[in-house]
């Protein structure tokens, strides 16, 4: 009689930016802080920031996140914006972010239906615009990673 096989290791529960950005690394085979900076298109200081809760990644670094990730866009979104609203002490926005999460996982509500377009619009109000002098560039690829996703910067 053979073994059976071990059961699988469930997905790693993600919700912070510094576990989004742990699991990139891994992902992408990247072992630098400084290759990931590179990778995301920003700079080591803005990926220090990042990390540190005092700055947060904009709606498409996290589009770009989340499609490295084989995850949707908006689940990241949501909690990079609910991590944003905690630090911001704005309990309203917290408790949408998390209601908006919620729905997510559970694959119900009017969420799941969400294009990512509206999704973009709902953060962009919530967060404030983006930077005037920002700019569209393709992704750079990594290790094991796409190129293929464009980003703002």
């Amino acid at each position: 009689m053979h073994k059976p096989f071990p059961a699988p290791k469930p997905a790693p529960v993600l919700s912070t930016t510094v576990e989004y950005l742990s699991a990139l690394k891994t992902r992408c085979g990247i072992t630098s802080d400084y290759a990931l900076a590179a990778f995301l298109g920003v700079s080591r200081q803005t990926l220090s920031q990042w990390q540190a809760g005092t700055h947060f990644p904009g709606v498409a670094a996290c589009f770009l996140i989340a499609d490295e990730l084989s995850m949707e866009p908006q689940r990241v979104i949501a909690d990079v914006e609910k991590e944003r609203a905690e630090r911001s002490g704005k309990s309203e926005e917290v408790e949408l972010w998390g209601r908006f999460k919620k729905r997510i996982l559970n694959g119900s509500g009017r969420l799941g239906s969400l294009t990512p377009a509206a999704l973009l619009i709902l953060s962009a109000g919530l967060s404030g615009s983006p930077d005037a002098g920002a700019s569209v560039r393709p992704a750079p690829a990594g290790p094991g990673c796409g190129g293929s996703v464009y980003y703002v910067n």
